[in-house]
């Protein structure tokens, strides 16, 4: 319309056919089109395992969350359009029942290999984690691993038990050699 009033030079025409274009075009960003989405569907997804791949599981959470959005108003569009994206229906289902399980705190040990395990069985729920793109999971398992760590300086290895032990034995002997 705006193109036969501007050839008809009819310009009053043209003012109120320009601010309606103008709003359609700003609708656009409301109203994306099932390419865009999938795009930014892709790009979420991209800045997800980026964040991820760099062990910034805050991060990640919050773009995991963005991920979300972005697979939801995809999945509205497809369901608009008619079309079927059952795929991401289960991802977002599972992505739900993630959330579900209990935090637990960490534990004191009585032994160094106690500790060790502790930390493996966490350092492995931070990679699972991770995995499965459960970021807050992560995060929490690494602020656990992360307390955990300092820890070890309070609990000796046994090698460092052994060499503490030899050289408690040598200044016995010395004390007992300089007594006699």
């Amino acid at each position: 319309e705006i193109e036969g009033a501007v050839a008809r030079k009819d310009y009053a025409a043209c003012a109120p056919l320009q601010q309606k274009l103008d709003e359609l075009v700003a609708k656009r960003v409301d109203l994306p089109t099932l390419q865009e989405l999938e795009e930014a569907v892709q790009k979420a997804e991209d800045n997800v395992a980026n964040a991820a791949a760099q062990r910034n599981f805050a991060a990640a959470a919050s773009l995991q969350a963005a991920l979300d959005e972005a697979k939801r108003r995809l999945q509205e569009s497809r369901e608009a359009e008619g079309e079927t994206g059952g795929e991401l229906a289960a991802d977002n289902a599972e992505d739900e029942n993630l959330h579900d399980e209990p935090e637990e705190e960490a534990p004191r040990f009585a032994s160094r290999s106690e500790l060790e395990a502790e930390i493996s069985k966490y350092h492995k729920e931070v990679e699972d984690a991770a995995a499965s793109k459960d970021f807050k999971k992560a995060t929490e398992a690494q602020a656990i691993v992360d307390e955990l760590l300092p820890l070890r300086n309070e609990y000796m290895s046994v090698a460092e038990l052994e060499e503490k032990v030899s050289t408690l034995e040598n200044d016995m002997n010395e004390a007992i050699s300089a007594k006699n």
